[in-house]
Protein backbone atom coordinates (compact mmCIF):
# COMPACT_ATOMS: atom_id res chain seq x y z
CA UNK A 1 0.00 0.00 0.00
CA UNK A 2 1.78 3.30 -0.75
CA UNK A 3 1.70 6.23 1.33
CA UNK A 4 -1.20 8.12 -0.82
CA UNK A 5 -3.19 5.30 -0.27
CA UNK A 6 -3.06 5.08 3.67
CA UNK A 7 -3.33 8.71 4.30
CA UNK A 8 -7.65 8.32 4.39
CA UNK A 9 -7.22 5.48 6.17
CA UNK A 10 -5.53 6.95 8.59
CA UNK A 11 -8.00 10.15 8.75
CA UNK A 12 -10.80 7.98 8.80
CA UNK A 13 -9.41 6.73 12.16
CA UNK A 14 -8.27 9.87 13.57
CA UNK A 15 -11.66 11.54 12.60
CA UNK A 16 -13.92 8.65 14.77
CA UNK A 17 -11.74 9.03 17.46
CA UNK A 18 -11.49 12.94 17.23
CA UNK A 19 -14.96 13.47 16.67
CA UNK A 20 -15.74 11.04 19.97
CA UNK A 21 -13.60 13.04 21.94
CA UNK A 22 -14.43 16.90 20.80
CA UNK A 23 -18.00 15.60 20.68
CA UNK A 24 -17.63 14.65 24.84
CA UNK A 25 -15.66 17.90 25.84
CA UNK A 26 -18.05 20.11 23.99
CA UNK A 27 -14.89 21.33 21.74
CA UNK A 28 -17.04 21.85 18.73
CA UNK A 29 -18.99 24.27 20.40
CA UNK A 30 -16.89 27.12 18.71
CA UNK A 31 -18.93 25.53 15.18
CA UNK A 32 -22.66 25.37 16.79
CA UNK A 33 -22.14 28.57 19.14
CA UNK A 34 -24.34 31.62 17.28
CA UNK A 35 -21.58 33.85 16.09
CA UNK A 36 -21.34 37.52 17.62
CA UNK A 37 -21.62 39.04 13.86
CA UNK A 38 -24.87 36.59 12.89
CA UNK A 39 -27.58 38.63 12.60
CA UNK A 40 -30.30 36.10 12.44
CA UNK A 41 -30.03 35.58 16.60
CA UNK A 42 -29.25 32.85 18.39
CA UNK A 43 -32.87 31.19 18.10
CA UNK A 44 -32.95 30.70 14.24
CA UNK A 45 -30.93 27.87 13.14
CA UNK A 46 -29.70 27.54 9.45
CA UNK A 47 -31.14 24.40 7.18
CA UNK A 48 -29.03 22.27 6.35
CA UNK A 49 -27.39 22.59 2.92
CA UNK A 50 -29.43 21.18 0.15
CA UNK A 51 -27.78 19.57 -3.09
CA UNK A 52 -28.44 21.76 -5.94
CA UNK A 53 -29.03 25.07 -4.42
CA UNK A 54 -27.04 28.02 -4.70
CA UNK A 55 -24.76 28.53 -1.42
CA UNK A 56 -24.87 30.79 1.12
CA UNK A 57 -22.62 33.49 1.15
CA UNK A 58 -19.00 33.60 2.51
CA UNK A 59 -18.52 36.09 5.61
CA UNK A 60 -14.41 35.17 6.09
CA UNK A 61 -11.14 37.03 6.17
CA UNK A 62 -8.16 35.67 4.22
CA UNK A 63 -5.29 34.55 6.11
CA UNK A 64 -3.05 32.93 3.55
CA UNK A 65 -2.99 31.88 0.00
CA UNK A 66 -3.77 32.92 -3.71
CA UNK A 67 -8.18 32.64 -4.39
CA UNK A 68 -10.75 35.29 -3.18
CA UNK A 69 -13.02 34.15 0.21
CA UNK A 70 -16.23 35.29 -1.48
CA UNK A 71 -18.70 33.59 -3.65
CA UNK A 72 -18.42 36.24 -6.33
CA UNK A 73 -14.34 36.35 -6.25
CA UNK A 74 -14.87 32.51 -6.68
CA UNK A 75 -17.40 32.71 -9.72
CA UNK A 76 -17.06 29.93 -12.37
CA UNK A 77 -14.55 28.27 -10.09
CA UNK A 78 -14.85 24.85 -8.88
CA UNK A 79 -15.00 25.25 -5.03
CA UNK A 80 -14.07 22.58 -2.22
CA UNK A 81 -14.80 24.43 0.98
CA UNK A 82 -13.02 22.97 4.10
CA UNK A 83 -14.17 23.93 7.51
CA UNK A 84 -11.34 22.71 10.04
CA UNK A 85 -9.72 23.63 12.95
CA UNK A 86 -6.22 23.87 14.41
CA UNK A 87 -7.08 20.81 17.18
CA UNK A 88 -8.80 18.43 15.06
CA UNK A 89 -6.19 15.67 14.25
CA UNK A 90 -8.53 14.42 11.38
CA UNK A 91 -8.37 17.98 9.61
CA UNK A 92 -4.65 17.95 9.71
CA UNK A 93 -4.63 14.77 8.48
CA UNK A 94 -6.75 15.73 4.97
CA UNK A 95 -4.60 19.31 4.81
CA UNK A 96 -2.24 17.33 2.41
CA UNK A 97 -4.13 15.57 0.32
CA UNK A 98 -6.57 18.40 -0.48
CA UNK A 99 -3.12 20.65 -0.88
CA UNK A 100 -2.05 17.99 -3.67
CA UNK A 101 -5.51 17.93 -4.92
CA UNK A 102 -5.06 21.90 -5.60
CA UNK A 103 -1.66 21.42 -6.52
CA UNK A 104 -2.54 18.87 -9.28
CA UNK A 105 -6.06 20.86 -10.49
CA UNK A 106 -5.68 24.50 -9.60
CA UNK A 107 -4.55 25.37 -13.04
CA UNK A 108 -7.70 23.51 -14.40
CA UNK A 109 -10.55 25.84 -12.05
CA UNK A 110 -10.28 24.55 -8.66
CA UNK A 111 -9.91 26.69 -5.42
CA UNK A 112 -10.32 25.25 -2.01
CA UNK A 113 -10.67 27.63 0.82
CA UNK A 114 -10.02 26.64 4.57
CA UNK A 115 -12.55 28.19 6.87
CA UNK A 116 -12.23 28.23 10.46
CA UNK A 117 -13.49 29.68 13.21
CA UNK A 118 -10.45 30.28 15.37
CA UNK A 119 -8.04 33.17 15.62
CA UNK A 120 -6.08 34.42 12.76
CA UNK A 121 -3.18 34.41 15.60
CA UNK A 122 -4.17 30.41 15.97
CA UNK A 123 -4.70 30.20 12.13
CA UNK A 124 -1.08 31.65 11.26
CA UNK A 125 0.92 29.18 13.90
CA UNK A 126 -0.95 26.17 12.14
CA UNK A 127 0.10 27.56 8.87
CA UNK A 128 3.82 28.18 10.38
CA UNK A 129 3.92 24.70 11.09
CA UNK A 130 1.74 23.01 8.24
CA UNK A 131 1.38 25.21 5.09
CA UNK A 132 -0.40 24.66 2.33
CA UNK A 133 -1.08 26.03 -0.94
CA UNK A 134 -4.52 26.72 -0.62
CA UNK A 135 -6.48 29.47 0.70
CA UNK A 136 -7.13 29.21 4.29
CA UNK A 137 -9.53 31.86 5.60
CA UNK A 138 -10.82 32.86 9.51
CA UNK A 139 -14.85 33.01 9.70
CA UNK A 140 -15.59 36.59 10.71
CA UNK A 141 -19.53 36.68 9.77
CA UNK A 142 -21.40 33.06 10.35
CA UNK A 143 -20.04 31.29 7.63
CA UNK A 144 -19.85 28.81 9.81
CA UNK A 145 -23.26 28.98 11.19
CA UNK A 146 -24.82 29.60 7.27
CA UNK A 147 -23.08 26.50 7.08
CA UNK A 148 -24.70 24.05 9.15
CA UNK A 149 -21.11 23.31 10.58
CA UNK A 150 -21.75 20.41 13.50
CA UNK A 151 -18.65 18.28 12.59
CA UNK A 152 -15.05 18.34 11.51
CA UNK A 153 -14.00 18.17 9.12
CA UNK A 154 -16.41 19.08 6.72
CA UNK A 155 -16.50 19.46 2.84
CA UNK A 156 -18.79 21.74 0.75
CA UNK A 157 -18.40 21.20 -2.75
CA UNK A 158 -19.61 24.05 -5.08
CA UNK A 159 -19.90 23.71 -8.99
CA UNK A 160 -18.41 26.85 -11.48
CA UNK A 161 -22.05 28.41 -10.89
CA UNK A 162 -21.77 28.67 -6.87
CA UNK A 163 -24.35 25.42 -6.43
CA UNK A 164 -24.04 23.04 -3.48
CA UNK A 165 -22.95 19.71 -5.41
CA UNK A 166 -21.34 17.59 -1.94
CA UNK A 167 -21.55 18.17 1.47
CA UNK A 168 -18.57 15.35 3.42
CA UNK A 169 -18.55 14.86 7.04
CA UNK A 170 -15.28 13.51 8.01
CA UNK A 171 -12.90 12.40 5.33
CA UNK A 172 -11.77 8.46 4.64
CA UNK A 173 -10.38 6.53 1.49
CA UNK A 174 -13.71 6.07 -0.57
CA UNK A 175 -15.28 9.28 0.13
CA UNK A 176 -11.70 11.01 -0.90
CA UNK A 177 -11.61 8.47 -3.89
CA UNK A 178 -15.88 10.22 -4.64
CA UNK A 179 -14.75 14.01 -4.01
CA UNK A 180 -11.98 13.20 -6.68
CA UNK A 181 -14.27 11.76 -9.30
CA UNK A 182 -16.59 14.83 -8.82
CA UNK A 183 -13.97 17.05 -8.73
CA UNK A 184 -13.01 16.11 -12.18
CA UNK A 185 -16.47 15.83 -13.45
CA UNK A 186 -17.27 19.43 -11.99
CA UNK A 187 -13.87 20.91 -13.86
CA UNK A 188 -15.08 19.43 -17.52
CA UNK A 189 -18.09 20.92 -16.90
CA UNK A 190 -17.94 24.64 -18.69
CA UNK A 191 -18.45 27.94 -16.34
CA UNK A 192 -21.33 29.62 -16.81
Amino acid sequence: MNEMSRAPSIAAALAAAFLLVAVSTGALDAFAAPDPGDTAGPSVRPRPLVVGEDAPPLAAQRVAGPDPVTLDGLAGRVVILDFWATWCGPCRAVMPLLDAMYQARGSEGLSIVGVSPESDQDIRAHLAQHPVHYTVARDVGGTVRAYGVRGIPMLVVLDRAGKVREVMMGVDGPSFRRLDTLVTQLLAEPAP
